[in-house]
């Protein structure tokens, strides 16, 4: 029997933010006629509306990290360009490929013609650093040459006569005029990298920002320098970006001072000026403007959405990760949902209102490894790769101050049934400790490394340790551990498990990508051969409320909702396929027919299932 595939899309996707790097700039760019945001992280370039920035939609093609992307002037086809020197054109809003063009050794900018039939890609290369080609056929309409080091950005000037305009890490600013595109000039207005050029929308103008926080104006026929915006409120740091207004007689520029500038293009002058924090993340790396819609780019990935009515605060903040999700947990009756990241934030989402909002503080910059929410739902405890754990009250949104030495690096951790005080965690240094009041109030060693740990029923802690042969000991706890009698029956280390609500089953699943299903009251395991519909790595299990489906995920980017708790055949099963391309990480149910799952990707999804 074929697996049931269900071929859905996610019914919410809870977007990653824009992925950035300290000292360089984000290039963010726009729909030409829908309030539309496009931006990239790792290898995903995300569609977001700027009138719900909950609504969002992944591109997942590209097998190396995207660097930009942009829809074409009739808004009906998109290019992205990534570090391997491939750009990918594919259909708006289908988001089918429609040509694959090796253009360089790596992209860092692109930019269409006004027909949306060629395509200017710049970065980095061998022979070239850039080319303009046919968007069809990846056809040379021209070469880019003269710059000693790679590009930084380009446009393409939409308007006769055609001209394009480069900048480099070489500090010139160059000039080419066709098609077919041959060198024209060259301007070194610039001290430090001209980070960014871009031509008005009326083509009467051209500008380029750079680390030297110099604001230099062109020409847009003839690309020859004008002049230089001399304010004494200019930016005291680097300028990464800028955006013109759709009337070209506005531009707002983001810069390292953590301000984002607003500017009168014909006087040269500061209209406005944002202030968006104090912190390193705070820094201003990237602009857009459609129409009302002012919006910047934090170095954290935040997206601050400008009011030119009061410039103390944004009117909107849109948090979430950049990095890598490693932990989540879930509080199903508020419809809440907890996750962390390599950066160390934490994130609380709204799963209704598809919005994040990070835990206040300064997060420590340290890898959050499990998080784990009391039964109370009023403490979710963190635990990081700096042997600590700490302890966050969900009512105030706020990160904890104190910390609690675990004596190790955390693995995972458990919260009890029934007291909102308790919390188990274990240990890679072959250890069980129990928290409360805020410390370690009991640690056992263990016979070897933990793997898993989960809260069974009858309230023992039961963790899953390497050895050999694998075992699952259960512990009771009343002040100290006292270790019951081990459960064998895996020949690989257990990677996750979990008992089902009602206390009927455990689910275990292993590194042979096996998935076995045990009678809590005898721990025999039901379906002796295992599950194995599975080709990769199985990285977690949840089982729904009802206790009537169990979820797998895996390494091979599928879910698998298994359904078969009566004959335990593994054919009765429903599977989503590609459900995260690059690999799905964790799942959670957060009712009998909506799945949580979080991927490699860094995007989390709502599924019905």
């Amino acid at each position: 029997m074929a697996d049931q595939k269900e071929q859905v899309k996610p019914l919410t996707l809870l977007a990653p933010l824009p992925e950035t790097t300290r000292g360089k700039g984000k290039i963010v760019t726009l729909h030409p006629t829908q309030p539309k945001i496009l931006y990239t992280n790792n290898r995903t370039v995300l569609i977001r509306s700027l009138d719900n920035p909950a609504e969002c939609v992944a591109f997942t093609e590209h097998k190396a990290r995207v660097n930009v992307a942009k829809f074409s002037p009739s808004g009906y086809f998109v290019a992205s360009g990534d570090d391997e020197g491939k750009v990918i054109v594919w259909s708006w809003p289908a988001m089918k490929v429609r040509n694959t063009i090796e253009a360089g050794k790596a992209i860092y900018d692109l930019d269409w013609d006004m027909d949306s039939s060629k395509l200017m890609c710049a970065g980095d290369g061998m022979q070239f650093k850039a080319r303009v080609v046919s968007a069809d056929s990846g056809n040379n309409v021209g070469e880019i040459t003269m710059h000693d080091k790679l590009i930084m950005s380009c446009s393409y000037r939409k308007a006769r006569p055609f001209s394009i305009m480069t900048t480099s890490e070489d500090l010139q600013v160059n000039s080419y005029a066709g098609p077919p595109f041959k060198f024209k000039s060259t301007s070194r207005q610039h001290t430090r990298y001209p980070n960014l050029v871009r031509f008005s929308p009326d083509n009467s103008l051209a500008i380029t920002v750079g680390s030297d926080s110099k604001i230099c104006v062109y020409d847009g026929a003839t690309n020859e320098f004008k002049r230089e915006f001399e304010s004494k409120e200019n930016h005291t740091g680097s300028i990464f970006g800028f955006a013109w207004s759709p009337d070209s007689k506005q531009i707002i520029t983001a810069g390292g001072d953590k301000t984002v500038k607003l500017w009168d293009v014909e006087t040269g002058s500061v209209l406005q000026t944002f202030t968006l924090g104090s912190t390193v993340g705070d820094q201003q790396v990237a602009t857009a403007w459609y129409a009302n819609f002012l919006v910047s780019v934090s170095l954290s990935g935040a997206l601050n959405f400008l009011d030119t009515t009061n410039v103390a605060a944004p009117s909107r903040v849109v948090h979430g990760h950049q990095s890598t999700i490693t932990a989540v947990a879930i509080d199903r009756a508020a419809r809440r949902l907890f996750t962390s990241s390599m950066t160390g934030e934490i994130c609380q989402w709204d799963l209704d209102a598809g919005a994040g909002t990070w835990l206040k503080g300064n997060a420590p910059e340290i890898v959050v490894s499990s998080l784990c929410l009391s039964c109370d739902g009023q403490t979710l405890t963190s635990l990081s790769f700096d042997n600590q754990a700490r302890q966050h009250n969900v009512a105030s949104g706020e990160f904890g101050q104190g910390t609690i030495d675990l004596g190790g690096q955390p693995a995972a951790a458990v919260a009890h049934r029934s007291d909102p005080t308790l919390t188990f965690v274990i240990l890679r240094n072959e250890k069980l400790v129990a928290l409360q009041g805020g410390r370690v109030i009991a640690t056992e060693s263990l016979s070897s490394e933990p793997t898993a740990i989960a809260m069974g029923p009858d309230d023992r802690i039961y963790v899953a340790v390497k050895g050999k042969p694998v075992a699952i000991i259960p512990y009771t706890f009343d002040g100290k551990f006292t270790a019951g009698t081990k459960i064998a029956g895996h020949d690989k280390p257990v990677t996750a498990m979990n008992f089902s609500p009602e206390g009927t089953w455990l689910a275990a699943t292993d590194r042979d990508n096996s998935v076995y299903i045990r009678d809590v009251a005898t721990f025999t395991i039901k379906n002796p051969s295992g599950w194995r519909a599975h080709t990769a790595l199985v990285n977690d299990c949840s089982w729904s409320p009802s206790g009537t489906k169990l979820a797998t995920v895996s390494n091979d980017s599928h879910i698998i909702v298994w359904k078969d708790f009566d004959k335990f055949s593994s054919l009765n099963r429903a599977k989503i396929e590609r459900a995260h391309p690059m690999g799905v990480e964790k799942c959670v149910f957060l009712s009998d027919d909506v799945l949580v799952s979080i991927g490699a990707d860094r995007i989390i999804s709502l599924w019905k299932v």
